[in-house]
């Protein structure tokens, strides 16, 4: 039976679909990985649909998702993190910009794009220095 209460747009239970797997509903296709973009992604037309995106495209995300087979626990624990920061990033945004708020929704906007631009920016270069060890336990300084 159809829902007569329909979700605002960015409404309902979020979800977490993988990159190079799940279909991308504003496209119809698999979204592609992308290591531009960070590990957890979500852009401007997935609000509308409620989704992040676990860009294994991106260093961190590639680097555990290669530790899959060997260790599954380091992907399982990465996932988790992955799912914790979207509830987090859920919570932030109705915090700032929910209905009754004061804020515009740009102010969450422009936040979110600035955390995302540190990332992208000093990603790629500290998991080439971490990777040793995560996996030996030597070389963190």
């Amino acid at each position: 039976m159809p829902n007569e209460q329909r979700n605002r747009p960015g409404g309902g239970v979020p979800q977490l679909l993988v990159t190079g797997r799940d279909i991308d509903p504003e496209t119809g296709e698999i979204r592609p990985d992308d290591p531009d973009r960070p590990s957890l992604n979500q852009e401007v037309f997935d609000v509308d649909h409620n989704i992040w995106w676990l860009n294994l495209g991106a260093p961190d995300a590639a680097f555990c998702a290669q530790q899959r087979s060997a260790n599954p626990q380091i992907w399982r624990a990465f996932h988790a993190q992955k799912l914790v920061e979207m509830v987090g990033q859920v919570r932030m945004r109705e915090e700032i910009a929910g209905e009754g708020r004061d804020e515009r929704p740009e102010v969450w906007a422009r936040h979110k794009a600035m955390v995302e631009d540190f990332q992208i920016e000093l990603m790629a270069q500290m998991w080439q220095a971490l990777q040793p060890y995560i996996i030996t336990g030597q070389g963190l300084q």
